[in-house]
């Protein structure tokens, strides 16, 4: 019986492709850094923002 992920594969062995380009997956390193800047800087926000009062601001003449 075949399963979902049986696609390409001989005797039920990890897929091994034809090409001789056998290289291990790496992240992208400039989408990773803008991805943990901007988490960071949102999660900065969600901490801060509810220690934030809200205040009337009035002016005075």
């Amino acid at each position: 019986m075949r399963g979902w992920f049986d696609g390409f594969r001989s005797d039920g062995g990890p897929t091994l492709y034809a090409y001789s380009n056998r290289t291990s997956v790496y992240g992208d390193i400039p989408t990773i850094t803008i991805c943990i800047l901007f988490l960071t800087v949102f999660l900065a926000f969600l901490t801060i923002f509810p220690g934030v009062r809200k205040e009337v601001c009035t002016m005075h003449r």
